[in-house]
């Protein structure tokens, strides 16, 4: 960096906080988002530099392998594990610590490596004496303690043989610990500069954080910048984060490894603004016409110039970047043509790769997304799948499903192939895992879109996306996603069943939940209503109340099916109802047939026999004129409704009577609404409604005096007699009881 240029320097408490924060080899490493958190259809396309810096650069890794090698060849994630354990010992602690390190070279008899690991502890346990992550804060004669120990291990002599390196870093952090920034640099120049060495990375990154305060910035910048380390970046050069910033640094070297971080960070800024184009707000007071749209213009007129001077090594990098900046202003011709000419320049494999990336998105956004178009892509969208889950090729997958291709294929009804799209989300993770009997998150699929889509469809068109689902592919993109085995078979049965019940095909159901095991279903989320509710309890009379406390991690093991079983009750109680010719007798097995629908529905306390989650919510408030639909059509109500009429024709008084409460009860065509307004919910009363009727009949009912207690002491029927005093509270004239 040979231009003078201010910096915005992070202030000296907080990155030698930053510094101690990563102390040891032992954070985890893998690649970070490029800003603090962003919903998952907004990541980022352009990508340039190789470690996006959220969760620092990564390098501990070398470290980490050289502890796992040496414990044993344990895994990465156990000796990251054990090295974070470290942190936590105190001086006293290390004689009896059975750390899977320590105890590895108490074994061998190592005395280098024990002797080693012991100062390691002791300099952990000062440091963090000193920069407490807790409320636990040291006292004087702790902080004197700790500013010893650090004193100490910041004069070991330097040593020879296979942890000399590491020695020379502990000695170095404890006199960054201490402030003492010229002794680290020394220590530092005057090292063995090894790249392959383990602790090189961390040694290199601290050297840079003691050239900030000796005033060596621009050298403390190059570092970070080569490191990937943007959190140190993102403070240092805070007024170079704009065109003026490229601009100067171009000037200075064309080829500095700065630029792709300015680049990138230029880029992301500017989708960041048109992916939140509906907070006209946020657009409003950054005067998005006047700064970004300008700002892009001008970046682009740059970047052709660069380009054509072929001074800088990165060429696929500012081409990729003209690509980006016209696909976001919406001219996608050019972006396209952009993007294609990038594909042949010249660049890292990261910025060659950006560019094929990119060219996946300006391509379909130019050609329009089709079924041609995507079997075009599917070497880029097969490369992509193939990504870790985190890593960024997969999250450009994300973006295109969620942001792109689900609209389209909703907007053309392809409803199967959305499913397919949104299925693939979360697949191997939980569907694999459910099916293996290793441990899922049942929330993960029960509460996921995908499955909210599903259920959504009729058991007929689920049956077919079933069959959709697993024939063969008639385009190569579907072929990506199709399964290539029945691994989500139980799934698709209990939810199949699940359907078929909530439509009241009862017999259909039943092979469906035979082929379902008993751990699956204790497996589920809905294992806990499960254990607590029964269907044949009248819900009208009794709430099944489930203690919402109860340990998430209860393991349940059921009997019996209680779908499988529900259906069975039905059909026998419907064969016995259509086999009586007694009048009587068809009026009592119809009330119990109500119990058990109204129970199964939406309304009803086993609500986990026809679906898989209710809401909480009863009334949409801002419909003044519908309330929720999660009542309207339900069949378990109508059906439950059809079997309470029969019910309320018996001469049977009791029976009468609980049929005429229960058709209160039963909330389909509801009797009224809650409308929030002022602060406050008002009730409005739905008088057309059949609810409203059938309370109105209660209330008539109980105002004759001859109501069981049930009725009388009904809180929500006295509410509504107050409310419709002059219908409800006086019985009619010529009619003593209703039942006559």
């Amino acid at each position: 960096l040979s231009t003078p240029k201010t910096f915005n320097v992070i202030p000296p408490h907080v990155m030698k906080k930053s510094i101690v924060l990563s102390l040891l080899l032992l954070l985890s490493f893998g690649v970070g988002w490029s800003c603090v958190f962003y919903p998952v259809t907004n990541y980022y396309i352009y990508k340039v530099v190789p470690d996006d810096g959220a969760s620092g650069p990564s390098l501990y890794e070398g470290s980490i392998r050289k502890w796992a090698d040496y414990s044993g060849g344990i895994s990465l994630a156990d000796a990251d594990a054990a090295l974070t354990e470290l942190t936590l010992l105190s001086p006293e602690d290390f004689a009896q610590s059975k750390n899977i390190i320590i105890h590895t070279a108490r074994q061998r008899g190592d005395v280098p490596t024990i002797a080693y690991l012991r100062d390691l502890v002791d300099y952990l346990y000062a440091s963090k004496t000193l920069h407490p992550h807790d409320w636990a804060y040291p006292t004087k004669q702790d902080v004197a303690s700790a500013r010893k120990i650090l004193q100490r291990l910041s004069a070991l002599p330097l040593k020879s043989g296979k942890w000399s390196g590491e020695y020379r870093l502990l000695r170095a952090r404890s006199a960054f610990a201490l402030d003492r920034y010229a002794e680290v640099a020394k220590l530092w120049e005057s090292s063995t500069k090894d790249a392959t060495a383990s602790w090189s990375p961390i040694f290199r990154n601290l050297y840079a954080g003691a050239l900030v305060r000796l005033g060596r910035r621009e050298e403390a910048v190059r570092i970070y910048a080569e490191q990937g380390d943007v959190q140190s970046l993102r403070y240092l050069v805070y007024q170079l984060r704009n065109l003026a910033g490229i601009r100067a640094e171009y000037a200075a070297d064309p080829n500095s490894p700065l630029l792709p971080y300015l680049v990138e960070d230029l880029v992301t800024n500017v989708q960041e603004t048109y992916d939140n184009a509906d907070d006209h707000t946020y657009l409003k007071e950054i005067d998005r016409a006047g700064v970004v749209e300008r700002e892009q213009r001008d970046f682009i007129a740059f970047a052709q110039k660069v380009v054509a001077e072929k001074r800088s090594h990165s060429l696929a990098m500012w081409q990729s970047a003209i690509a980006m900046l016209h696909y976001y202003a919406g001219r996608h011709a050019e972006a396209d043509r952009a993007a294609e000419a990038a594909l042949s320049l010249s660049g890292t494999p990261l910025m060659r790769t950006n560019a094929r990336d990119v060219r996946v998105f300006t391509y379909l956004a130019q050609r329009g997304i089709t079924d041609a178009t995507l079997d075009a892509v599917v070497p880029d969208l097969r490369r992509w799948k193939q990504d870790g889950k985190e890593g960024h090729s997969n999250r450009l997958l994300t973006r295109l499903i969620k942001q792109d291709l689900l609209p389209v294929l909703s907007k053309a009804h392809r409803r199967f192939d959305e499913l397919l799209l949104l299925r693939a989300d979360f697949y191997d993770s939980t569907f694999v895992n459910m099916d293996a009997g290793r441990p899922y998150d049942a929330n993960e699929i029960y509460g996921s879109d995908y499955f909210d889509t599903l259920y959504a469809l009729s058991a007929d068109s689920m049956k077919a996306y079933y069959n959709y689902l697993h024939a063969p592919a008639q385009h190569e993109w579907q072929r990506l996603w199709k399964p290539t085995t029945h691994f989500d078979k139980e799934f698709y049965n209990d939810v199949m069943g699940t359907k078929l019940l909530s439509e009241c095909r009862f017999e259909e159901a039943i092979p469906y939940f035979k082929q379902t095991s008993l751990d699956f279903i204790s497996s589920q989320n809905i294992a806990p209503y499960v254990a607590a509710r029964d269907y044949k309890v009248e819900r009208w009379l009794k709430h099944q109340p489930v203690d919402e406390d109860e340990d998430p991690e209860a393991e349940y093991a059921f009997q019996e099916d209680v779908k499988l079983k529900f259906c069975q009750n039905i059909l026998s109680l419907q064969s016995q109802f259509n086999s009586t010719s007694d009048a009587a007798k068809r009026q009592r097995i119809a009330y119990r047939l109500a119990t058990y629908l109204a129970q199964a529905s939406a309304a009803g306390d086993c609500w986990f026999l026809s679906r898989y989650g209710v809401g909480s919510s009863l009334w949409t408030w801002e419909d003044r004129d519908m309330p929720d639909d999660r009542f309207v059509g339900d069949p378990l109500q109508q059906l439950s409704l059809r079997y309470l009429n029969l019910a309320l024709a018996s001469s049977d008084r009791d029976l009468r009577e609980r049929a005429l409460y229960a058709m209160a009860w039963l909330p389909m065509d509801p009797a009224y609404k809650e409308v929030y307004e002022n602060d406050t919910f008002r009730r409005v009363y739905r008088k057309q409604s059949r609810q409203f009727k059938a309370y109105m009949d209660l209330a008539r009912w109980r105002a004759t005096g001859q109501a069981s207690a049930f009725v009388t002491h009904c809180d929500i029927l006295t509410r509504f007699a107050r409310d419709n005093y002059r219908q409800a509270v006086r019985p009619p004239r010529k009619q003593a009881d209703i039942f006559n």
